[in-house]
């Protein structure tokens, strides 16, 4: 509904950074290797904004078979150039009706007073009869980085009863605060009238006590909803990785590598003061992009002796509930792809395969979906393959 417009601005950073690798024991009864590992960053930003990252990491191999390591990390990320600099305008968001307008207005005049509407006003404001109303969008110069914490822990078995066989298993704990983001311009207002007064100075009634009278951002009404240090969001979860490798004398070898991954927990919050959201397995709503719960892939590579490599690949998605109450769920999907890589020559090497050999449609979201950099089209082309069956060719030289 707004113009496109050019976004200019920049920034740069200086640094220092120092990191260490302590070895501890090594080659001890129950410590064959034990040793620890520590980071630190400092971040100056002209956007005058410091920041202190570190991390410390710890390996302890109990014997050739086993070994244990955890992790603490202080991560942060810094605006980019958009979120700081995109200029800020008008554009167009939709709503059934604005609760304050009309003659018999949704909300109370006590709940419309905090967003701006005068007892002269209330039961006279004119609403969009287009359902679209204006909101201020744009970049903020004033943005924080964002910071998380993630601790993990695992551990490593290398059995030495079955050759070939590796099993490792990891825990993950990621927190992340002050998140970059814009709330939707209806949850801004909706909140103001639900008494949250912080949210009420971001929408700005016009004379007549409207949202979309006018494209002046000076006097015609609307709400703001700039970039901000808004999102609360925390994950916790589990990988699982097996590799085996089994020896196949004169018909070369197999190599089974699986990874699984699975999602104990992905709790969103578009401010501190409102309730988190359950977004594991689901999409939509506060959640947006799927935020897949389950996933897991089982490469098979037989290395023959003919100086050919095959691999066959089984990619898993779980399925993925529709947060937005449309019942749009998507279905678990499967897909297969086939790789070859042939070494023509010591300096010529031929490469084919195709991905997603059945042609399996990805599932379908429908309109809620939206039409962004992770939505187009009605799907999600990000999570699933949007293309169908894909295949390719290549020939490479070394010299």
């Amino acid at each position: 509904g707004g113009a496109t417009i050019g976004v200019s601005g920049g920034y740069d950073v200086k640094e220092f950074f120092m990191e260490a690798s302590i070895p501890l024991v090594e080659g001890a009864a129950w410590a064959e290797e034990l040793i620890v590992d520590a980071g630190y960053r400092y971040s100056d930003y002209s956007t005058d904004q410091q920041t202190d990252t570190y991390g410390i990491r710890s390996g302890w191999a109990i014997n050739n078979g086993v070994k244990i390591r955890a992790s603490y990390q202080r991560a942060v990320r810094a605006a980019n150039v958009r979120e700081l600099f995109a200029p800020q305008g008008f554009n167009l968001f939709d709503m059934a009706a604005d609760p304050c307008a009309g003659g018999s207005p949704l909300r109370s005049a006590a709940d419309c007073a905090r967003s701006g509407v005068t007892p002269g006003q209330y039961g006279s404001v004119p609403d969009s009869p287009a359902g679209q109303y204006n909101y201020l969008q744009g970049g903020n110069p004033d943005l924080a980085p964002e910071e998380s914490d993630t601790y993990s822990m695992g551990i490593v078995w290398t059995p030495e009863f079955v050759e070939g066989l590796s099993l490792t298993l990891d825990y993950y704990d990621i927190e992340i605060e002050k998140g970059i983001n814009n709330l939707t311009p209806e949850f801004i207002l909706n909140e103001c009238l639900d008494g949250n007064e912080a949210q009420c100075g971001s929408v700005d009634r016009g004379r007549a006590g409207d949202l979309w009278i006018g494209s002046d951002v000076n006097v015609s009404g609307h709400i703001v909803a700039l970039q901000d240090n808004l999102a609360i969001e925390r994950v916790k979860g589990y990988d699982f990785i097996a590799d085996y490798g089994l020896d196949m004398g004169k018909w070369g070898s197999l190599n089974f590598h699986n990874i699984m991954a699975v999602v104990d927990t992905w709790d969103k919050q578009e401010l501190e003061s409102a309730e988190a959201e359950d977004c594991a397995g689901g999409w939509g709503s506060t959640c947006g992009y799927p935020q897949v719960d389950f996933q897991n892939n089982l490469r098979t590579t037989w290395t023959t002796p003919w100086n050919l490599t095959v691999s066959g690949l089984w990619r898993h998605i779980g399925e993925v509930k529709d947060l937005n109450g449309n019942g749009q769920d998507l279905d678990a999907t499967d897909y297969f792809d086939l790789a070859g890589v042939w070494d023509v020559t010591d300096w010529a090497t031929l490469r084919l395969g195709v991905n997603n050999v059945f042609d399996e449609e990805p599932p379908i979201a429908g309109g809620a979906a939206g039409n962004d950099i992770y939505a187009a089209g009605n799907i999600f082309p990000g999570a699933y393959d949007a293309l169908g069956r894909y295949m390719y060719i290549g020939f490479g030289l070394g010299f």
